[in-house]
């Protein structure tokens, strides 16, 4: 049987800094719409779940996914790996797509040629050999390698964030391929998602000029954006968390031997 491939987008309704805006409205649909619409045009994806909390806070949210046969897991609100781990035991999946539930503008293609590349290789995650912001929030992982970590995580941080500091420090534990990104795609300077009220107000005006029925194209809102600075610069004093500024310093000072490389 080929590897069965699951996307999980973690979504809860009481995010501190911007509270239910995985509900916010983006042209009629709530934003949790829209990413479920981008994971689910992967073509290498056998299944998308919504991830959310059992606390009284999400009813809203699974309600919604119940009523628009979008599939949803509840579990732990603060141990969020729980949830991940209860998911890839549920539904037997080989790989995963840890989707954040902020990234109104995840990439199919990118989630695909992950996939592919993790298969070929038999590996357990990609890092891209440079960063880039309009990429994050939808990167494919094996399976075994987040029940192993699972049986050695001991910070609550990693908990709630599904073990990203665990791996940033222990990334040589696992097969890693370096995945190089086509130039266009690497953009620090653009922040795509939705953390505060003015990425909400840039995403919504992002919205309300490409959205036509399907899938905004990343690459189309790039352009778009660099033609409108004013709503480019929106949200240009947003800064990213704590957590993950430490993550990404953490990835930034790891030496990787990696198993295999790709280019897009």
């Amino acid at each position: 049987m080929a590897d069965n491939v699951i996307a999980i987008i973690q979504a809860r309704c009481s995010s501190e800094r911007l509270p239910n805006k995985v509900m916010r409205n983006l042209c009629g649909y709530p934003m949790i719409w829209h990413i479920f619409q981008r994971a689910n045009s992967c073509k290498n994806i056998d299944k998308v779940v919504v991830a959310t909390s059992e606390d009284a806070s999400d009813d809203q949210l699974s309600s919604f996914c119940k009523n628009n046969n979008i599939e949803v897991f509840r579990g732990d609100l603060t141990n969020v790996l729980s949830r991940f781990i209860r998911v890839i035991k549920k539904y037997k999946c080989d790989y995963f797509v840890r989707i954040t539930g902020d990234c109104p503008l995840i990439h199919p293609q990118f989630i695909d040629k992950q996939i592919k590349a993790l298969k070929f290789f038999n590996a357990d995650f990609i890092r891209l050999s440079k960063s880039s912001a309009v990429l994050e929030g939808q990167l494919v992982q094996s399976s075994l390698s987040l029940l192993k970590a699972e049986k050695e995580i001991e910070k609550l941080s990693d908990l709630e964030h599904v073990g990203s500091q665990y791996f940033a420090v222990n990334i040589n534990k696992f097969r890693v391929v370096e995945f190089t990104a086509p130039k266009a795609m690497i953009r620090n300077d653009l922040k795509i998602t939705v953390d505060e009220e003015e990425d909400y107000l840039m995403m919504s005006k992002l919205y309300d000029e490409l959205y036509s029925g399907l899938p905004i194209c990343l690459i189309e809102a790039m352009e778009w954006l660099h033609l409108n600075p004013s709503v480019a610069s929106l949200n240009s004093n947003v800064r990213d968390s704590k957590i993950n500024q430490e993550i990404s310093n953490s990835n930034k000072d790891s030496y990787i031997n990696f198993c295999g490389r790709v280019n897009w």
